[in-house]
């Protein structure tokens, strides 16, 4: 199973929802919304596409749920009952199902915005391991003692780095490398082309070259500084533009956006 994340969506109007009305008309209404808010909850713990495993061969029973969510037992079987005669889960080889989760739930897309902050982390920290590398090569000013709390310092900042990059990075810290390596020559070409040099800007640029790669962005920062339009949104405009290939039609500036769209920015 998929590691466990953090967050489910609910839509606001579910309490309009046609099988939550009636379900409020039935006696235990509360005990048994109660219980589809958990099974929902725990659904999204387990990570698993709606299906409730203990394992990859024990399913979870109703008595095993009952613990989990600390109700009595009749209570979760006969809301159970409920939810199966109103479609909201199915028992499938005496396994609770919830049908369409994925459907729902679009936890593709959670994984990608995870998988995304995991890169942009590991790039900061690996610029901040070379930072400090480069840090400690020029410094030859500092009396002896404060050098040998600088050094331990920075070998403890090193370890828990590398620490952190084995469990991010994996098994391919040369590709970490080369993206800081690009991540550092984009934001050297944004800043010499008049970018405002701070966090809220250079994250975005970041966000291009992970979505449009390093010559696309390059080429943008470029058109930016040939259109004198120094601004993000101009950016992305470019880096879309030359990316699907639109610079290169000739009935117009290859790497201007549509009608300037960037000028309500």
């Amino acid at each position: 199973m998929a590691s466990e994340v953090k967050w489910i969506k609910i839509v606001t109007d579910i309490f309009d929802d046609e099988k939550i009305l009636l379900i409020e008309s039935m006696p235990e209404a509360d005990s048994i919304i109660v219980i589809w808010f958990k099974l929902l909850c725990f659904a999204g713990k387990q990570n698993n596409g709606g299906v409730l495993m203990l394992n990859d061969r024990i399913p979870y029973t109703d008595e095993m749920l009952a613990t989990v969510f600390r109700r009595p037992i009749n209570v979760v079987r006969m809301a159970f009952k409920v939810f199966e005669q109103f479609d909201m889960i199915e028992i499938i080889n005496n396994t609770v199902t919830i049908p369409n989760w994925e459907k729902h739930q679009s936890l593709d897309t959670y994984e990608r915005i995870k998988e995304k902050d995991r890169k942009r982390k590991a790039l900061q920290r690996q610029q901040k391991k070379l930072l400090l590398e480069s840090s400690t090569d020029n410094s030859t000013d500092t009396s002896t003692d404060k050098s040998m709390d600088v050094h331990t310092t920075e070998q403890e900042e090193d370890k828990d780095i590398d620490k952190e990059q084995e469990e991010s990075v994996g098994d391919d810290p040369d590709g970490m490398q080369q993206i800081a390596r690009d991540h550092s020559e984009i934001l050297d070409a944004a800043e010499a082309a008049g970018f405002p040099k701070n966090t809220a800007t250079w994250d975005k640029i970041i966000d291009l070259y992970a979505e449009y790669g390093k010559e696309n962005v390059l080429a943008g920062i470029s058109a930016c500084v040939e259109q004198a339009v120094i601004k993000v949104a101009y950016l992305r405009k470019c880096c879309a533009n030359i990316a699907s290939g639109e610079g290169k039609k000739e009935d117009r500036d290859p790497l201007l956006p549509k009608d300037h769209e960037f000028m309500g920015w």
